[in-house]
């Protein structure tokens, strides 16, 4: 009787899990360090689904792009004007972060077009975001990163790969602004 009742009550929770992997969050771990400081590669991240059609400015998505799903910041959203100005990203004539810029490379002055993001990576040298593809469309956006829910460190200090990665116990259970 009493394994009856744990069998159901397993079904019943592992029924819930794959429910709301489904529809609501789902993890994420991120595998490069594009995002640092924000993120850290050997992170684990919660993401939800909800809202991921309608980013706002300086929301950590993930978005499909032409290089996979990754994760990014929202920097532009429809309407929005995108110059590069004196190799500094401006938004609506308002330097975006000063950290990121563009180099060895054009891009025209445009706004963000209609169910459209500009999106950029806080690891301002890796151009792998909008000042390579422009902008994306919304509906590429799988969710937005919450929540950092463990973080792995995997390199010591001479970054060499540790067999057994060590836990960054101040960036787990952090929450992704």
């Amino acid at each position: 009787m009493k394994a009856r009742y744990a069998l159901s009550a397993f079904g019943l929770t592992a029924a819930l899990a794959v429910l709301l992997r489904m529809t609501v969050v789902y993890s994420v771990v991120m595998k490069s360090d594009a995002m640092e400081p924000t993120v850290r590669a050997g992170e684990f991240l919660i993401a939800t689904r909800g809202d991921a059609t309608h980013p706002r400015h300086g929301a950590v998505i993930l978005v499909r792009t032409p290089l996979g799903t990754r994760l990014a910041r929202v920097a532009g959203v429809a309407g929005d004007r995108i110059e590069f100005r004196d190799d500094h990203l401006h938004v609506n004539d308002t330097i975006y972060d000063p950290r990121v810029t563009v180099r060895d490379a054009s891009v025209d002055p445009s706004m963000v077009p209609p169910d459209h993001v500009y999106v950029v990576n806080d690891r301002t040298e890796d151009v792998e975001d909008s000042r390579t593809w422009g902008p994306l469309a919304t509906d590429l956006v799988e969710g937005q990163a919450r929540l950092i829910w463990l973080s792995l460190d995997w390199f010591d200090d001479a970054g060499e790969t540790r067999a057994v990665p060590r836990v960054r116990w101040d960036r787990t259970f952090r929450l992704i602004h």
